[in-house]
């Protein structure tokens, strides 16, 4: 698949805050959306695994070298078995996961979730300590439904998805998890995250989870959204501007160029949080390089680089920008980076072949 096909599956889609609508639903429909988001960025990987055991998993203060290390354990090493009982029984709650996606059940995808610890780890991260359980409950609730729907919809045609286990960390207690993991959505779509996961009883279910590819982490994020939003009297405009990115990506998929110009143009002048201000200008760099500006999609890597340090994409896609200007012996640089993190994939491959051959 050409990258710049797979590319636009980067932003969640939202669907517009009616006026009435609480500032918690607001965040419950981000929450979903987002969880599409880093379930669907889309880079084509090949599989690597191991298992490891570590004392803590929750890793919220982890520097990113800390991070990479992970990464490349993950999937730039050798491939190698999983085993235990463990492995079996988190492999069950992704291959479950992976069935309510094909089933499109919304009670199935739900399952593979613990939305209360969920919302414990978010609340957590957003500094909010002034709900009740029932507020608690009605929020996991909301999200539970969001989420079931951002993913069934994100997955599109889901017959031919499954999730390949490449590395396991658990605590010292064995019932908290960290799965590195690929997800195969289709011919040539792969992307890789890793989840957090819980144990209840026999069963694990998913509680957070970050793309490798953006380095963008559900609770972290949402966390910093939910703060902004008890902090703020009235909706934030970006929440409400969030549904247009939907349809960049819908245009941008179809090579729809001055669509999905005019469509993200709309989004001019609107105050982002910088996680999703990133993202926006990853996606002006891919309309420029599907314009043949691609001077112009290096500033905009450029900028959405300032506002994310840990966002491994910009690199293979300013690799691509450089080698339509010419740059070829720099774009080789940004590959092998590329490469070294997340390990070599088809869309990488054809890529460093044009600038090997152009050297």
């Amino acid at each position: 698949m050409e990258p710049l096909r797979v590319l636009p599956l980067l932003l969640p889609p939202l669907p517009p805050p009616p006026p009435k609508k609480t500032r918690r639903g607001l965040i419950a429909g981000l929450v979903g959306g987002v969880l599409g988001l880093a379930m669907l960025i889309a880079v084509v990987f090949e599989e690597r695994s191991q298992e490891a055991a570590s004392r803590q998993v929750t890793r919220l203060n982890e520097t990113t070298a800390q991070k990479h290390q992970a990464i490349v354990q993950a999937f730039a090493g050798s491939a190698q078995p999983l085993s235990g009982p463990a492995a079996s029984a988190i492999g069950k709650t992704f291959d479950n996961l992976a069935a309510g996606l094909k089933a499109k059940s919304p009670s199935q995808v739900a399952d593979a979730f613990d939305m209360d610890e969920m919302v414990v780890l978010i609340k957590k991260q957003g500094n909010v300590d002034n709900w009740s359980k029932s507020e608690d409950h009605a929020f996991a609730e909301g999200m539970k439904s969001k989420l079931s729907q951002s993913f069934i919809q994100q997955a599109g045609d889901a017959s031919a998805i499954n999730y390949q286990i490449r590395r396991i960390e658990t605590s010292a207690s064995g019932d908290k998890a960290l799965v590195y993991a690929a997800t195969r959505i289709g011919k040539g779509i792969v992307t890789r995250s890793r989840y957090w996961l819980t144990r209840s009883g026999t069963q694990w279910r998913i509680y957070d989870l970050e793309s490798m590819e953006t380095g963008i982490r559900i609770s972290t994020l949402t966390g910093s959204s939910l703060s902004q939003l008890n902090a703020s009297k009235s909706t934030p405009a970006w929440l409400g501007s969030m549904p247009v990115f939907q349809k960049v990506a819908e245009a941008t998929g179809n090579e729809d160029w001055k669509t999905a110009d005019k469509l993200l143009s709309a989004t001019n002048g609107v105050s982002f949080p910088p996680e999703f201000d990133a993202v926006r200008h990853l996606f002006w760099a891919v309309i420029r390089l599907g314009q043949s500006r691609a001077a112009e999609a290096v500033r905009e890597v450029d900028l959405a680089s300032a506002l994310r340090t840990d966002m491994p994409v910009l690199d293979f896609v300013k690799a691509k920008a450089f080698h339509e200007l010419h740059r070829d012996a720099e774009a080789l640089v940004l590959l092998d980076r590329f490469g070294q993190l997340l390990g070599e994939d088809a869309a990488s491959c054809s890529v460093r072949g044009a600038v090997l051959e152009a050297l």
